[in-house]
This record gives C-alpha cells, structure tokens and sequence, in this order.
C-alpha cells in the first residue's frame, strides 16, 4: 500500500513538472505571434466599416445603430473581455453628444451594443459621428475607430417649374401643364430606390393634379439626379399663387414606406385664358429676341429680328425669314395673334466676308469683295494694271494657278483673295531730229517695256538728206529705219543735212529712160529670134523629101541629074 502511494506521488510529480514546461511553451508561443486586434464596424452590409479606422454606410434619424466590436488575438477570437465604447456625435457650437457603452465579447470574440439615432432636425445629430472601441489584452491596450455619417439619406435639393422647353417658368394657364423638374442627392455609399410624389395645391389649398413615382433609382455618394414631371391644370383650378409639393418614400406608402427625408415645395402662379409666345432663332441660340412670355388671350404681338448677327468680324448670320407654328413669314416685322400658344421662329443664314486686295497692296481695286452666304460662288477677275503684270491669285494662301486671272471663290469659310502683280520694267527712248527733217515717231520721249524692239523712221524735208544716227551720242550709221533695243534709258538724234547742189534730172527722165532700155531689150530679142529662124528653113531645104524630089545628094548636097 504504501509503495503504491510513493508511485503515485512521483508520477504525480512528473505530471506537474511536464505541465509546467508545457505552459511555459504555450506562453512563449503566445507572447511572440502577432498579438491581439480589435475591429469595430456596423450592421450596413457592403460598408459596413470593417477594417482599420475604415468608414460604415450613413444612418438615417430615428435609426438603429449597432455597433460590433471583434475582439482576437493571433486571429483568434477571444471572449470573455470587456470592451469600452465611446460615441460621439458631430462635433457642432450647439450641443456635442458624446455618452458612452461596455459590452463583453462572446464565444465568437464579438461584443455588441445598439443605440438609436436621435430624431432632432440640426447640427448637433446631422453630421459625422465617430465610435471609439478599446479592449485590453494581456495588459495590452488595442483600439479601432468607426465613422459614419447620419442625416437625410436621400435629400431633394431642388424644386422648380418649368415648360415643354425645359425652361423655368413661373406662370401656367388653366388648360396647360405644369413641368416639375426635382433634384434629389443620394448621400448613402449604395444606391437607393426612392418613391416619389407629386401634389399641386391651387390659390384655395384645393388639389388639383397628382402623380407618383415608383422604383425611382438615386445613384449613390452624393450624386444629383434630377427627374421630370408633368401635370395638367384643369380649368376648375382657382387662379393665383399655386403650390406643387415633392415627397421621397423609401416605397409607396400603401406598403409601409416611409419619407426619406421632408417635402420640398415650390411655388408658381396659375392664369386666367393666358397664352404663351415663345420666340426662338435658328440656328438655336443665336441671338436672344424680345417678345417671349404670356399674353392675354387675342393679344397681337409685334416681333422684329436683327438684320445681322456678327460672330465674329469675318462671320456672320443674316435674317432671312420668320416662322410662326412652322408658316413662313416673309416680312421681317411680323404680329403674332395669340388665340392659342404659339412658336415664332426667325430663320438666318451663315455669312463669311471675302476679302479681296492686291499685292502691292492698293494698286487697283478689284470688284467682289463683300459678304456672301455660305457655299456662294464668287467669281473674281483680276484687272489690268498699268506698269504691272499679273502673276496669280492665292485663296487663303493657296495659289489658283500661274496667270489666272478669272476665278470662282467657293464661300464655305472666311475668304482671303489676293491678286499677285510684279511691276513691269520700262526704259524711256528720247528721240531728237536735227534741222532739215523729222522722225515717225514725232520727237518727243516715249516709255517702252524693257528688251522692246522700237522702229524709228528719219524722214528729211526738200532740199535736205537724211545723213545717219546718234544713239547716245554714238554714230550707229544711216539705216532707216532704225531699230532700237530698249535694255536701257536711250537717246536717237536723226541728223540731216542740206542735199549738194547739181543737175536736176526729173522724175519723169527716169521712166523714160526706162522705156527705151525696155524696148532695146525687145528689139534684140526679135533679131535673134528671127536669124536663127532662117538658118533653120535653110536647112530643112536640103534635107527629107525635098532634097529627094530636087534630086540633091543628101550627103554632098549636089544635084544628080
């Protein structure tokens, strides 16, 4: 008995001491792992908060909050542990809420606590709230933080009226429609679908038109997304200041939803048998023109557009005609009737200036410069220009072609045409004539293009001869005529000098002379013509048949008998 008690004390012994080591182990393996974390996030799924100081989704008033603290150590969640919570509101000059929590952690490392959002209306609950957790493990302080936002998730921050055009408006007859355009802002980091309502009260508070809206997506993180409507005011409605109220359901009320956030209202004025004009340009936006608004009903108003509308210096539109409801008007002054709502619309035309000069600049004047309407053809013909030779034209720089003088501009654009011209070079010829005669051309000093070829004539008067010629002093001799080469500046003198005095021997001497020599000619013709005619009737005698009948040798030429 005894030995059995001795054994069961040494292993009892050995247990401890094994035990010891092993808790020794265990707490060194503890201590040098990555050590304990606290994670604080909410019940919003997708932005929930979880990781390091990161943000949840916003709350709405009136809201459950509910705050998780995970609570590990080496990843592994540990319960049992108290976790401090302090909440705090936006920090704000009214009031700063800030109270404070402790929850324990559960088998699954998570401590919970749950609060309420309050339901005032300003800044000290509109705004950012921040939650501080704090645990302490292993004498170990770990802390995370979690932001939210809490507020109106989705807000309508505008409401106005408008007209078929998109256009504010403020005044709507009996018999029309009313547009309302609504700007709503989704402050939540998910989108949102929104019911929406529409009620127009008129000067009594009575309603007169309603609509609603289902299913209605607000994209998400504060985008503006405006949405339209359209309501008819009957002829029943009172006249006078009207209302039209705007309200966000989280879904339609017959379903339990409930507002996002409060109405929005606007006002606007119903009329009597009014009717609108309105006025507009085309090209859209070209040029605002008085006249657009509401007229009482069989009202005439008188429209008048702007002869031209300047772009720019080298563009413009000019009036071409009015439309009313989609009839032409040709006249520029037109009255609109207003039986009914009306259109008017003043039609105009693109213009573009061509300009047209010279280069040298001002050297002629060439016709066509001016405004012209788009895609017009302009015809252009360069002038001809004293002492200038025309070269080209060039549109905006182009050339049209080496010495073309005529061309068609196409207006598609601001033109710029510009006639090329290089000066012609010119020398000047000074003819003189010495006493006793003349020259064709007259003397005098005349201009002649350069490398020209000038014909001069010396015609001498009676008694006189025309002896040679001095080109800049220089004797060139007596041709006449004379050509010049004008590479220079010349000067020709035709000299004459009186004729040598002598036998005058008429004109008429000469022709006379002239004859006698012809007939001499003639004279000597016959004689040769006739001598050799005898020497050949000779010999013809004594030849052929006649020589046979006579009886004459033929080849002695003696007679045989």
């Amino acid at each position: 008995m005894r030995v059995k008690i001795k054994t069961a004390a040494v292993m009892l012994t050995i247990i401890i001491t094994l035990l010891g080591f092993t808790v020794e182990n265990i707490n060194s393996a503890y201590t040098q792992s990555t050590g304990g974390n606290i994670d604080l996030f909410t019940q919003k799924e997708s932005y929930n908060g979880k990781g390091p100081n990161a943000p949840s989704d916003m709350f709405g008033l009136d809201e459950k909050v509910r705050i998780y603290a995970n609570v590990t150590y080496n990843e592994w969640p540990v319960q049992n542990l108290l976790v401090a919570f302090e909440i705090m509101g936006p920090r704000n000059p009214v009031e700063n809420i800030t109270f404070y929590r402790i929850a324990i952690t559960n088998s699954t490392g998570i401590a919970t606590i749950e609060f309420r959002t309050p339901s005032i209306v300003n800044e000290s609950v509109f705004g950012e709230w921040n939650v501080i957790g704090v645990v302490s493990i292993a004498e170990r302080i770990y802390q995370d933080t979690v932001k939210f936002k809490v507020g109106w998730i989705i807000e309508i921050e505008n409401l106005k009226t408008i007209n078929e055009d998109y256009k504010e408006q403020i005044f709507f007859p009996k018999r029309s429609y009313v547009g309302i355009e609504a700007i709503l802002k989704n402050n939540a980091f998910t989108e949102k679908v929104a019911t929406l309502t529409v009620t127009i009260y008129d000067n009594l508070s009575i309603p007169v038109n309603a609509t609603e809206l289902t299913d209605f997506i607000v994209e998400p993180n504060g985008t503006l997304v405006p949405v339209y409507f359209f309501l008819y005011i009957p002829e029943t409605a009172y006249a006078g200041n009207a209302t039209v109220y705007l309200q966000a359901y989280t879904k339609p009320t017959e379903l339990g939803g409930v507002p996002y956030c409060p109405e929005f209202s606007k006002n606007f004025v119903i009329t009597e048998s009014r009717y609108f004009l309105r006025v507009k340009t085309e090209p859209a936006g070209l040029i605002e023109i008085s006249g657009e608004g509401w007229y009482d009903e069989y009202t005439n108003v008188s429209l008048t557009a702007p002869e031209y509308v300047f772009i720019s210096s080298n563009v413009r539109y000019r009036f071409s005609y009015w439309d009313i409801d989609g009839t032409p008007v040709s006249d520029n002054l037109i009255s609109v009737f207003m039986d009914a709502n009306h259109t008017a619309t003043a039609h105009y035309v693109r213009q573009y200036y061509l300009s047209v000069k010279t280069d040298p600049l001002n050297i002629v004047d060439i016709s066509g410069e001016g405004w012209y309407d788009e895609y017009t053809n302009v015809s252009l013909t360069a002038s001809t220009v004293s002492n200038y030779s025309f070269e080209y034209w060039d549109v905006n720089g182009v050339s049209q072609g080496d010495g073309i003088s005529a061309i068609n501009v196409f207006m598609d654009a601001p033109k710029n045409a510009t006639a090329h011209y290089v000066p012609i070079i010119t020398y000047t010829l000074t003819i003189i004539a010495t006493s006793g005669g003349k020259t064709d051309p007259h003397p005098g000093t005349y201009t002649y293009a350069a490398d020209s070829q000038v014909k001069v004539k010396a015609i001498p008067e009676p008694n006189y001869v025309f002896d040679h010629w001095e080109l800049d002093g220089v004797n060139v001799g007596s041709a006449n005529p004379y050509m010049v080469l004008m590479d220079k500046d010349h000067t020709l003198e035709a000299v004459f000098s009186p004729a040598v005095a002598g036998w005058f021997i008429p004109e008429w001497f000469y022709w006379i002379l002239f004859l006698l020599l012809l007939f001499l000619i003639v004279l000597v013709i016959i004689l040769i013509y006739r001598r050799r005619k005898s020497k050949k009737s000779k010999e013809a005698f004594y030849s052929g048949w006649t020589a046979w009948y006579y009886g004459y040798d033929l080849r002695e030429r003696t007679r045989k008998f």
